[in-house]
């Protein structure tokens, strides 16, 4: 009797250990990782723009190796800063790349105490403090100062003096940063007067914007015409836009691009925070409208670091695995996810 109930309880555990590996162990057709994860700094600095007479807070991380790497400008959503999004930032720091984040000037670590309690006032309403987008122009200015400080960076960071790539430069952003981000690429604003604004940077050469702005507000159906560099844009069937849109509206922005080596993937399920990009906690995010920032996701925010990395080896390492990775559209073996190309 002994040895049958030893049998059994053999039997229970290799079956529990086999449905716990293929449930949860790392799936290599669909995860994309580096060979090896470097070790990393992170240094925050403040560079002051003369021109605008305007301090910008910007954290930079970094592998810590003594070869050029490309550079990654991340643009951080409305409220956000630079020392959010650790969960992809850490990630592509590690795997070989320069990564400086901007805090711009609508974010809650900038306001003053009383601008603060406003907004989070009614950010725990579920509504957006009124005005908070009309800054869109100094976030792209935001950037392109960036862009024109990374031989200062080098100077007053001596841990980066060498390992700048400036010929290999990505921009990317989250919600408020991918809008960020699509005027960066070329994307024009329509203002009430009919004018059409570009603000533009030929520096970067590859782009990637995770819950993008469709054509609504500031956008229309003619902005993303002249967006004609690389472009990744990211988002899923529970990534609802700010005024309540759909995530269609988002897959708008990828469809109204023009062809050649513009991307979209689409994570069937996910929230605005893609399981856990930003960085913020669980009590955080339940508190920040929940319904719409979503709860932890391993798997979606894993899909979306592999998916990013990828990207960015593809057209700013020019790395084949990467290349093939993508064209093979591998990430779509994970379930639940369309990798479109055009």
């Amino acid at each position: 009797m002994g040895e049958i109930v030893k049998v059994v309880c053999l039997s229970l555990c290799f079956l529990a250990m086999t449905i716990f590996s293929k449930e949860f162990a790392p799936n290599p057709e669909w995860q994309y990782k580096p060979d090896k994860l470097l070790s990393t700094i992170s240094v925050s600095v403040t560079l002051k723009d003369t021109d605008r007479s305007k301090d910008l807070p910007v954290r930079v991380t970094a592998p810590k190796v003594k070869s050029k790497n490309p550079v990654i400008i991340w643009s951080h959503g409305a409220f956000g800063s630079k020392d959010g999004y650790d969960p992809l930032v850490k990630f592509w720091a590690e795997s070989g790349y320069v990564v400086v984040q901007p805090t711009h000037s609508d974010s809650l670590a900038l306001m003053s105490v009383e601008e603060r309690r406003k907004a989070l006032g009614y950010l725990a309403q579920g509504k957006f403090p009124p005005g908070i987008f009309k800054n869109w122009r100094e976030r792209a200015l935001d950037i392109k100062f960036v862009l024109d400080s990374l031989d200062k960076l080098s100077e007053i960071v001596p841990e980066l003096s060498g390992c700048i790539d400036a010929t290999k430069i990505g921009v990317g952003g989250h919600s408020y940063g991918a809008f960020t981000t699509q005027v960066i690429a070329g994307a024009t604003v329509r203002t009430l007067s009919g004018e059409r604004i570009s603000l533009s940077d030929k520096r970067p050469i590859a782009f990637v914007a995770i819950s993008p702005s469709g054509p609504d507000g500031l956008f229309d159906t003619k902005s993303f015409s002249e967006i004609n560099r690389p472009m990744l844009l990211i988002t899923g069937s529970n990534d609802f836009g700010r005024g309540g849109q759909t995530a269609l509206w988002r897959r708008r922005a990828y469809e109204l691009l023009p062809e050649g080596d513009k991307f979209l993937l689409w994570i069937e399920g996910a929230y605005h925070d893609f399981g856990g990009i930003s960085g913020l906690t669980r009590a955080t995010r339940r508190w920040f409208a929940p319904k719409f920032m979503g709860d932890e996701n391993q798997k979606h925010l894993e899909i979306v670091r592999s998916a990013t990395l990828a990207f960015w080896d593809a057209y700013l390492k020019g790395d084949e695995r990467a290349k093939e990775f993508l064209k093979a559209r591998k990430i779509e073996r994970a379930g639940g996810v369309t990798l479109n190309a055009k």
